[in-house]
């Protein structure tokens, strides 16, 4: 795929300096981890705001008040003291290590989640980087795809949710990375329509269900960044999750790691 700009610039400074690839990785890898942890506790927040204005409900009773609340806003703070989070308690990885899982201001304990995210991150983006190479566009849409694959296995274990945008945004990216090749651009189509077809299929024979849009997406972001491969890890998945069916998640949970599976064995 082309490269342009400080995109090309970056790859020959990568060639020129080994050990600079690894070490981005890893740093990408822990910030992102950050930020979707933020995101994983924010996200059903910032729903359940949206669904009680549309409700009519007064701003001054909005859950977590009438201030606003985004990504963006407030700043990090602990959930149970409200207490703003410093710069230097605010370090993926190490923050939580130091601190040993608990908030510097009044001890509440801190969910494990967001240790194993971030450690998560910084490994599939290292895996990410070291499949991929040089092609600098097509990993920074792998890690994006990555990063939405992390968040939706943390919303639905966790919410029992996956937000639209979260689901599809894969899938998009994936044939995207494809178009530079018509051969590897057909064979991308070819897999994401029958990676839809197998799970609608599978679904309605196994379970008598047809399945949503969302769950569809997933699968089909499976064939679009693995081909063949993420039809098998498709089918490996469902034969898991059929035999030892999981507490949480439902089905999004095995089409997230056929995605990620597919897409780093291919990549």
């Amino acid at each position: 795929m082309i490269e342009w700009g400080w995109l090309g610039e970056l790859r020959l400074v990568l060639e020129a300096v080994p050990w600079l690839g690894p070490m981005l990785s890893i740093l990408v890898g822990a910030s992102t981890g950050s930020f979707l942890n933020m995101m994983v506790h924010r996200l059903p927040l910032m729903a359940e705001r949206r669904v009680a204005l549309l409700g009519g409900v007064a701003p001054e009773q909005l859950p977590g008040g009438s201030a606003p609340y985004n990504l963006a806003v407030p700043r990090s703070h602990c959930p149970a003291c409200q207490c703003p989070i410093p710069a230097w308690h605010n370090i993926p990885l190490l923050s939580y290590l130091w601190l040993r899982g608990c908030c510097a201001g009044c001890g509440a304990r801190i969910p494990a989640r967001y240790l194993w995210l971030e450690l998560m991150a910084v490994v599939l983006f290292s895996l990410a980087a070291w499949r991929v190479g040089g092609e600098l566009v097509v990993l920074l849409m792998l890690w994006v795809a990555l990063g939405c694959w992390l968040a939706a296995l943390c919303l639905v274990l966790e919410h029992d949710w996956l937000p639209t945008a979260i689901a599809w945004w894969p899938l998009w990216l994936g044939l995207l990375s494809a178009v530079s090749d018509p051969v590897t651009a057909a064979v991308a189509l070819w897999a994401a329509g029958g990676a839809v077809a197998l799970v609608a299929l599978w679904l309605r024979w196994r379970h008598r269900v047809w399945p949503e849009l969302e769950l569809l997406a997933l699968a089909a972001a499976a064939g679009a960044w693995g081909g063949w491969v993420g039809l098998v890890c498709l089918v490996v998945m469902l034969l898991l999750a059929d035999r030892w069916p999981l507490r949480g998640g439902g089905l999004a949970v095995p089409l997230v790691l056929a995605s990620i599976a597919a897409a780093l064995l291919v990549a």
